[in-house]
């Protein structure tokens, strides 16, 4: 699976979370309902945990009905906990770690030059590395004149992951473009 793949569905699953939390009441509603249901199927009653006057160890909160606790006590902070570390994992500063995979000859061979240079030039002002945009250039033009077909094998095996001792058995086979 290709990274830039990944970070669009993560950014697709944020949105979801967010609408979650936006509609937070009424999803906890639908939640609640299959609990309540589940529970009562066990003939096991959802209560809210005892109200203390001082309490020191948990939040206290001073609701009636259990709905109404669970919801936020436990639903919320977990909706917000997930959403929170999913923007620091995902953030638009972890993006050019997405890029490296533009180093890779199979996917920066379908890219235009415009695109893989800028993807590279990110790459170079976050990592410093010397040489970097020169060799890349290099590199770039050299696969570019290869362009090797769909079906080959060498494409084909980077591709699948076959490792490099299957790869080395098949190399007798392999004939010259």
């Amino acid at each position: 699976m290709e990274l830039y793949k990944v970070r669009e569905h993560v950014e697709e699953l944020l949105k979801m979370l967010e609408d979650n939390r936006t509609n937070a009441n009424e999803i906890f509603d639908l939640l609640f309902t299959d609990a309540k249901s589940i529970a009562d199927d066990f003939e096991i009653t959802i209560t809210c945990p005892r109200i203390i006057g001082k309490q020191s160890h948990r939040n206290n909160y001073s609701y009636e009905f259990p709905k109404d606790y669970y919801r936020i006590s436990i639903f919320l902070p977990y909706l917000d906990s997930i959403i929170q570390c999913i923007k620091e994992r995902f953030e638009k500063s972890n993006s050019v770690a997405f890029s490296l995979q533009h180093l890779y000859p199979a996917l920066f061979i379908k890219m235009k030059k415009q695109e893989y240079t800028d993807s590279i030039t990110n790459i170079y002002n976050f990592y410093k590395i010397e040489n970097l945009l020169a060799e890349s250039e290099s590199w770039y033009s050299l696969w570019q004149k290869k362009r090797l077909p769909k079906d080959s094998y060498i494409l084909q095996s980077t591709q699948l992951g076959i490792t490099s001792l299957e790869l080395r058995r098949e190399v007798s086979d392999l004939t010259v473009f």
